[in-house]
C-alpha cells in the first residue's frame, strides 16, 4: 500500500529537482561562455541580475566573484567572496578569496585559503590554479623548495602549460637543481618555442653548467 505513495513522492522529486538542476546547469554554461570569451563585465552583470531575482544563488555568487577577480577588482572579489563564504562555506569561494588576496600581495592568508580549497577539492577543477598560485607565493616568500612542490602538483592538472613548467624550472634553478631545471625549461620550449622566460632560462642554465 506504500508503493503508490513512494512513487508519487519520487515523481514530485523529479518534477521539482530536475528543472532546478537543468536551470543551474544552463546558468553555469552561460556564465562560463562569458568568461571564456573574455566578457568579464557581462559575466558580472549576468551574475548580479540573477542575484536580484534569487539573492541566495550560489552559482551566481561564484560567477560574480570570478568575474571580479578576472577584471582585476581583487578587493571587491575578496569582499563579496568573504561575505558569501560566511553563510555558504563553498570551497570555490575560498579559492577565489585566495586569488583576490594573492593579487593584492597578501601572501600567507592567501595560502591558507588555497589550502582550504584543496582540502575540500583535491581533484577539483581549480586545483591546478590553487597549486600554481601557492607556488608563486612561496617564491615571493623565498621558499623555493615549497614552490617546486607546488608547481609540480599544479602540472599534474595541466601538464601542457608551458608557463607553469617554466616557473617550476625557475624554482628548481633557485634551489640549485640545475639539471632538472634545464629539463623543465626544455620541456616548456617543446610546448611553446616562443616562451621567452624558458628561452632565457635555458641559456642561463647552459652557461652555468658549462662554467
Amino acid at each position: 500500500m506504500q508503493l503508490p505513495s513512494m512513487a508519487r513522492a519520487l515523481s514530485l522529486l523529479v518534477l521539482v529537482f530536475f528543472p532546478l538542476l537543468a536551470q543551474a546547469q544552463g546558468f553555469r554554461e552561460k556564465g562560463l561562455a562569458f568568461l571564456g570569451a573574455g566578457r568579464f563585465d557581462d559575466a558580472r552583470a549576468f551574475a548580479l541580475d540573477t542575484l536580484q531575482v534569487n539573492p541566495n544563488d550560489i552559482e551566481a555568487e561564484v560567477l560574480l566573484c570570478q568575474s571580479l577577480v578576472l577584471m582585476g577588482r581583487s578587493a571587491d572579489a575578496v569582499t563579496y567572496a568573504s561575505r558569501y563564504y560566511q553563510t555558504k562555506r563553498d570551497a570555490r569561494l575560498a579559492e577565489l578569496i585566495g586569488e583576490g588576496l594573492y593579487a593584492q600581495g597578501v601572501n600567507e592568508p592567501a595560502l591558507k585559503w588555497f589550502q582550504l580549497y584543496l582540502d575540500a577539492f583535491s581533484e577539483g577543477p581549480w586545483a591546478g590554479a590553487a597549486y600554481f598560485h601557492s607556488g608563486e607565493i612561496y617564491i615571493r616568500l623565498g621558499h623555493y623548495g615549497h614552490a617546486d612542490i607546488a608547481f609540480t602538483a599544479a602540472l599534474q592538472y595541466e601538464p601542457s602549460n608551458a608557463r607553469w613548467r617554466a616557473r617550476l624550472a625557475w624554482a628548481q634553478e633557485r634551489t640549485g637543481d640545475l639539471r632538472q631545471a634545464l629539463a623543465n625549461y626544455e620541456a616548456a620550449l617543446r610546448i611553446d618555442p616562443r616562451l621567452e622566460d624558458a628561452t632565457v632560462g635555458r641559456s642561463r642554465i647552459l652557461v652555468r653548467l658549462r662554467g
